[in-house]
């Protein structure tokens, strides 16, 4: 799509996307190792965390 490789990752609610460029890696292997990769997963997840207290916290609002 449009020369991009896309991670998509949903958890309840929320949903984060990322765009990789075709040309910022060398193929499917290389994007297959990102999200292999521990500290970028573990960093997917803490922010999922932030993510959904901000939510509540706005829906606490209401």
């Amino acid at each position: 799509m449009n020369q991009k490789y896309i991670l998509k990752f949903e958890q309840n609610n929320l949903e984060q996307t990322y765009k990789i460029g075709e040309m910022d890696v060398t193929g499917e292997a290389e994007v297959r190792e990102i999200t292999e990769d521990a500290g970028f997963i573990e960093k997917v997840l803490a922010r999922f965390e932030a993510m959904e207290e901000d939510f509540y916290k706005v829906l606490q609002g209401y």
